[in-house]
């Protein structure tokens, strides 16, 4: 037990922090390329995540987390209210606002038009949100490997398959054997933030590091990194509100 009247392991050995008397799940992870504890919070479902090292240092890596529990809970207070996908929400696609229409009598499809921009989908409207969510995610697949396509022959290197996930605790990522994975949530950003994750992710398919001569390697790419990493450190946490139909959970997603 780690601070018992604030963390406690069930029989399931889920992992639980009490926070403002409510009882928050802590997913604690596994990451041998992480060189330090990593804390996190998912307000929308909600909970804590918790990255460290090494299976020998979960106990000490909860322990991190419960001395942080009043930042854990100003998370959990401060992050923006849930936007579900609902006709007449308004939400960005590559950076532009579109307000959502729900068209019973088209096909289940769905269409985009400017001018005014807006998303309309079609068929049942009980099935919107599913409807416009793997929409979204198709599009961002589309979008970023087109992206990643045009940096890898920039670069002369290989990429294998891209995925996209609804990842809670980094924008993307790349293995060592070329695999890259993004969050979807990254196709409401303007061209110019994704492109940079996309150009970042890319770059490790050269140097699997954050060295130098990594950065130089993303500098060739893209010219506002430094932009980009700003407007997500900004927005970032809005990214993880679109979409969510529960409106009793809040926070912030931060590190």
């Amino acid at each position: 037990m780690i601070d018992g009247h604030h963390m406690k392991i069930s029989a399931t050995a889920m992992h639980v922090m009490v926070v403002n008397g409510r009882e928050i799940p802590v997913d604690i992870r596994v990451n041998r390329r992480a060189r330090r504890y990593i804390l996190k919070v998912d307000p929308f479902r909600p909970a804590i995540l918790l990255t460290c090292p090494s299976q020998r240092q979960k106990k000490a890596a909860l322990a991190f987390a419960g001395e942080r529990r009043d930042w854990i809970a100003q998370q959990l207070s401060e992050a923006p209210a849930p936007q579900p996908f609902v006709p007449g929400a308004r939400i960005p696609v590559r950076g532009i606002a579109h307000e959502i229409v729900s068209d019973p009598e088209r096909r289940r499809s769905i269409e985009v038009s400017t001018c005014p921009s807006r998303i309309i989908v079609g068929g049942d409207r009980t099935h919107l949100d599913r409807r416009l969510k793997d929409w979204l995610r198709r599009e961002a697949r589309k979008e970023f490997a087109d992206h990643a396509d045009v940096f890898c022959t920039q670069l002369g290197v290989d990429r294998r398959r891209i995925s996209v996930r609804d990842t809670k605790t980094r924008w993307g990522s790349c293995s060592s054997g070329g695999t890259i994975s993004f969050s979807w949530r990254l196709i409401f950003t303007p061209q110019f933030v994704y492109k940079y994750v996309i150009a970042h992710e890319v770059a490790h398919l050269r140097h699997m590091n954050h060295s130098a001569a990594f950065w130089q390697t993303v500098d060739s790419l893209v010219e506002d990194r430094e932009e980009a990493e700003s407007w997500l450190k900004v927005n970032g946490t809005e990214l993880y509100a679109y979409g969510v139909r529960h409106s009793g959970q809040r926070g912030a997603v931060a590190a």
